[in-house]
């Protein structure tokens, strides 16, 4: 009787869990348009600004109405230090999406000038 009972069970959660296999779905996302509005981009070090792929970029904001406002921020963290408590350094750059080739231009401008001040201060550390 016992066996019949383990059988019965093991029928039942077997329906069971096909059933449940059987309502799920796979979880989709289509996308007609997508607009990305903002990227940031946060290093430790300014050489990690080197791995930037430009071109991954501009894909990012390709679907992007061309008069769609795009903000890219960069920043640096320096490590803390008996001297100094921590130092951030960041900027940003916006345009529009149309201008995206000037707000690239800019962001490397940008980019070796925090890149500058970072270097600075880890010398400053390294000194001390």
């Amino acid at each position: 009787m016992l066996r019949i009972l383990l059988i019965i069970c093991f029928f039942l959660m077997t329906k069971l869990m096909i059933a449940q296999d059987g309502n799920k779905q796979d979880a989709e996302m289509h996308f007609e348009n997508s607009k990305v509005n903002y990227l940031k981009f946060t290093v430790s070090s300014p050489e990690e600004f080197e791995t930037i792929n430009w071109k991954d970029v501009k894909e990012i904001v390709q679907e992007n109405d061309e008069d769609d406002l795009v903000e890219l921020e960069f920043e640096i963290n320096v490590r803390e230090t008996h001297t100094i408590k921590r130092a951030d350094f960041s900027f940003r750059v916006k345009d529009i999406t149309k201008n995206m080739e000037e707000i690239i231009k800019k962001s490397k401008k940008g980019i070796k000038g925090i890149s500058r001040m970072a270097n600075n201060i880890k010398t400053q550390i390294n000194e001390n």
